[in-house]
């Protein structure tokens, strides 16, 4: 997000290398002239002067760094007080009187607008990924006059919507595209099949995190979904440091930038979360690309549901390496009475296959068998709520 004008922007970019991340994106903001008016000026899509250099100076910054370069864009919005909106009127969503700040796609200048602007900004700043959002509340949705009877919107609305995302990946065959609507909002089949990945929600604060999770991943491929860390602003105070850091390694994450210029980044919270990352760069990324098996050990918990343990467990197709999130749930739905023991039997092993499994809060080894790890599994105990413990296992090589 754009929080500061002038050059905070690059030490951002600066930070974000530094703490070893592979991609940085310029959120909401980067077309305003004041900072905070993102809500109030979308629909004119040209850079507002806040940033040192402009988006341009971020690419480049980026790109030196080694990090692809991404872009954020709510295309679909027309703000009223906007150079479109005062162009076109008409061209927002309506429902009798009631005027919403949506582009209607129905009418098809609007949606070739809508397109043509999505490939412009993508084109002149040169994007390695693009992210495509969608905060906006159309409630019932807009209706048109069609043959004589009032039609939804809707139905070409996505059409229209659809379509624009077709050509985008066409024109950009190498452009990695983000679906995040408000955060979750729009994670249907038809959105998915046209975008890489997509953001699981904007309420991030454990448990409730990793509860969406375990959720969306009972339909949905774990590699094709992404978690904001640290969205929320108080979330890193829900649950231990391991805990709030773990919940990353089981979607694609991203980082929400790392706070106060006077940090002190030798802190705990940087080190241990250096430490995360590189863990993600040498195990867990690599199975989460790999296209996991993914075992729910407690499928049924839901988001609100009272429950003790939310654990989650992927493995590489050959079972040859996996990792699980042991979660014991506090706050809100839950009703802890296991007294904080929980025998965990892994699913991903296999029983003739000998492995070195490790206990990351002990930061200790040991060597099992499958059968023995599927059979007896590992005795864990966590005494207290919004605590956890992650598993590693990797296949011994003879």
């Amino acid at each position: 997000m754009v929080e500061e004008t002038g050059d905070w922007m690059l030490e951002e970019i600066d930070l974000a290398a530094e703490m070893g991340l592979e991609s940085f994106m310029v959120d909401a903001g980067w077309f305003c002239k004041h900072i905070g008016d993102w809500k109030m000026t979308r629909g004119d899509w040209q850079e507002g002067g806040s940033i040192t250099g402009g988006v341009a100076a971020c690419r480049k910054r980026a790109h030196k760094s080694g990090m692809r370069f991404g872009l954020w864009m709510e295309p679909e919005a027309i703000d009223e007080e906007t150079r479109l909106c005062h162009r076109h009127p008409d061209w927002r969503l309506a429902n009798g009187e009631r005027k919403m700040p949506v582009l209607n796609l129905a009418i098809p200048e609007a949606a070739e607008h809508f397109t043509e602007e999505m490939l412009r900004v993508i084109r002149e700043n040169k994007l390695d990924f693009f992210k495509l959002d969608y905060n906006l509340r159309i409630y019932e949705g807009g209706r048109n006059p069609r043959e004589g009877w009032l039609e939804s919107e809707t139905w070409r609305h996505y059409e229209a919507l659809y379509a624009a995302l077709a050509r985008v990946k066409k024109e950009f065959p190498g452009l990695a595209l983000e679906n995040c609507a408000s955060g979750g909002g729009r994670n249907d089949l038809g959105m998915l099949s046209l975008c890489h990945y997509a953001s699981i929600s904007d309420l991030t604060e454990f448990p409730r995190s990793i509860r969406i999770i375990n959720g969306l991943t009972q339909f949905l491929p774990p590699e094709a979904l992404c978690y904001y860390h640290n969205l929320e602003v108080a979330s890193h105070q829900a649950a231990d440091l391991d805990t709030h850091l773990r919940v990353a390694l089981f979607v694609l994450p991203i980082f929400m930038g790392f706070g106060a210029r006077d940090n002190d980044y030798q802190a705990e919270y940087f080190s241990k979360t250096r430490s995360y990352l590189k863990l993600i760069k040498e195990f867990t990324g690599p199975i989460l690309s790999a296209r996991p098996r993914v075992y729910h050990h407690t499928p049924e918990i839901g988001i609100h549901a009272p429950a003790d343990w939310c654990v989650l467990e992927y493995a590489k197709p050959d079972r040859r390496a996996g990792y699980a999130g042991v979660f014991r749930l506090g706050g809100p739905g839950s009703a802890p009475e296991s007294g904080g023991e929980y025998l965990f039997r892994p699913r991903g092993v296999d029983p003739a296959g000998r492995y070195r499994v490790t206990l990351h809060n002990a930061n200790c080894e040991v060597e099992k068998t499958g059968e023995e790890l599927e059979q007896r599994g590992l005795y864990l105990r966590l005494p207290q709520t919004n605590t956890s413990e992650l598993i590693l296992y990797q296949a011994k090589v003879d």
